[in-house]
């Protein structure tokens, strides 16, 4: 198992004048700490490696965060407008070893990750209550930003010693985004939602190997539209659908061999109901479908991700919360998805790590006297490892209980992780590697073990 050793502060000021509040948010953060990072199966079946146990004990990492954050919103009968800007300070140095003597069987593969970031940004928003022809319209607009300056390097090390630099940029990143929606009561059973933002993107990459620098701008445009039908017996129904993008890294996209798509073009729709109509009784069944232009897949030996093919995930969910007394309520929610790549032959065609399902359920116990008491179930299914689906990585099923006593403003809480001591994956990737005994590399899964059974306990005081 990994140690480590973990700071975190928070002071907050708040304050009214008027019909505005502000907030005044400061936030810090300091960890460093050993890691037991993913490992291979083999070894562990072999009995030569503790499954919470790690090949190379130096693998780990130190962090250091500060933010500062002003939050302002101001409310009238008709009209709200809300400000936030914020400032981020972080550091971090990550030290990973997912091969180990593939590479380099000498020293190993270790390989540190340092990234010194400063963020800046903010958005404000206003919204409007007003009427179209005697019905209820809602309007927002605002506007956000953000700029990044970073200086990320990738170095090969050994034992946390620097060997060799592999990578060093210096990365200038903007956006600004621009924003609005209106909902409008169509009818007395009908709601329409609108919206749209653009986006605009500035990549500025100055790389130690000047091959590697550049500059390039992106923008992008997303429309988006919801309906509501109803209700009818604490019954309606839903649609929406829309455009989304994510973006890839500046350091790929400004690449001049082979430049990844700055943005990259999301579409989703969704189709659903949800109701009331049984006493005590909210459920929620949705269908959906979402394509990606292009994915970002995990790439195991390097430790990082790169643009992939486009893919497509469609899928239902369920969700329920029943309250069967005023102390006791349970909770179901059930997702099953397919995720494939599309254009891709048959057989090819699975997404690495994507779950096909996903169950939880639970009950809670809440008591005037103020204890209060929950068990909750989590069932993750199998998972394919590679496109083929020819490694899998196992289904798992865990259980969490929490015991709480609140006297006044204190609040005593027990956890208790992984009820069962399960033997499961928190995370597992199929690829290459080679262990000091080897002398060959070997296709094998490699996992990070969930947590074993876990005791926690924590008090809270609310002011």
């Amino acid at each position: 198992m990994g140690k480590q050793h973990r700071l975190n502060s928070f002071a907050r000021h708040v304050w009214a004048v008027g019909a505005s509040d502000y907030a005044v948010t400061a936030l810090a953060y300091d960890a460093r700490w050993n890691s037991s990072d993913q490992i291979p199966l083999r070894a562990v079946a072999a009995g030569d490696l503790n499954r919470y146990g790690n090949l190379d004990t130096s693998d780990g990492g130190e962090s250091h965060r500060a933010s500062l954050s002003f939050d302002c919103s101001n409310r009238q009968p008709d009209a709200t407008t809300v400000f936030n800007a914020y400032l981020v300070r972080s550091d971090l140095n990550l030290y990973s070893d997912f091969t180990y003597f593939l590479d380099d069987p000498v020293n190993g593969d270790q390989f540190n990750q340092n990234e010194e970031r400063v963020q800046l940004g903010g958005s404000a928003s206003r919204s409007w209550d007003r009427t179209l022809a005697g019905r209820n319209l809602l309007t927002s607009a605002g506007v956000q930003f953000r700029q990044d300056f970073i200086d990320v390097g990738l170095h090969h090390t050994a034992d946390r010693r620097r060997i060799a630099t592999v990578r060093r940029d210096d990365v200038r990143e903007g956006s600004a985004g621009l924003f609005a929606a209106s909902t409008l009561a169509v009818t007395p059973w009908l709601r329409a939602t609108t919206g749209a933002r653009g986006d605009f993107y500035l990549f500025d990459v100055k790389g130690r190997d000047p091959i590697n620098s550049g500059t390039e701008t992106a923008g992008i445009f997303s429309p988006k539209l919801g309906l509501v039908a109803g209700p009818w017996s604490k019954t309606e129904l839903y649609a929406n659908c829309g455009l989304g993008f994510h973006s890839n890294d500046a350091r790929g996209i400004t690449d001049p061999v082979d430049p990844a798509t700055p943005l990259v073009r999301a579409k989703n729709v969704e189709l659903g109901v949800r109701t009331s109509a049984l006493p005590g009784l909210r459920s929620t069944l949705s269908v959906w479908r979402l394509d990606f232009d292009s994915e970002l897949a995990y790439v195991g030996d390097a430790g990082a991700t790169e643009a992939g093919d486009p893919t497509r995930r469609q899928g239902i969910e369920l969700t329920n919360f029943y309250e069967a007394a005023p102390w006791l309520a349970f909770e179901a929610d059930l997702a099953f998805t397919r995720a494939r790549y599309t254009g891709v032959a048959h057989g090819g065609d699975r997404i690495a790590n994507s779950i096909s399902n996903v169950t939880t359920a639970g009950v809670v116990l809440k008591f005037q006297s103020g204890w209060s008491g929950s068990l909750r179930a989590r069932y993750f299914g199998p998972q394919p490892l590679n496109e083929e689906n020819s490694i899998v990585a196992p289904e798992s099923l865990t259980f969490n209980a929490r015991l709480a006593r609140r006297l006044g403003n204190w609040e005593f809480t027990i956890d208790l992780l992984n009820v069962f001591d399960r033997d499961n994956y928190d995370i597992a990737y199929a690829y290459e590697s080679r262990l000091a005994t080897e002398a060959a590399p070997v296709l094998d899964t490699h996992f990070h073990p969930a947590e074993p059974r876990t005791v926690r306990a924590s008090v809270t005081r609310r002011f």
